[in-house]
């Protein structure tokens, strides 16, 4: 399989310990790539970075910061700003997460 863009995405899975919850991603063509930004900061779009793969060339021909204040939900807008094409996969990334459990007194 050959795929064209700069940024990939799929959609992810999170697994608790005995809950799943899965995060279904839209398919934004490069033509919707105003709408998905959008989106991304209302909190309608995942637009963290641990869930797209992102080709190297894009770190090494942009200077990319992303400041110490900058959301997990829009940290890939600086990359989008550089000229990132996203392209959508439609596959099932896994992030095990542990759950918080609270002391009880007894």
């Amino acid at each position: 399989m050959i795929i064209n863009g700069k940024i990939i995405y799929f959609d992810f899975c999170r697994e608790y310990v005995g809950k799943t919850k899965i995060a279904k991603e839209k398919d934004y063509d490069v033509s919707m790539k105003s709408l998905y930004q959008r989106n991304m900061c209302n909190h309608k779009a995942y637009g963290s970075v641990w869930n797209k793969c992102v080709k190297r060339r894009l770190y090494l021909d942009n200077v990319i910061h992303f400041p110490p204040y900058l959301a997990d939900r829009i940290s890939e807008a600086p990359l989008d700003c550089k000229g990132g094409e996203s392209v959508f996969v439609q596959l099932l990334l896994k992030l095990y997460a542990w759950l918080r459990r609270k002391n009880k007194k007894d």
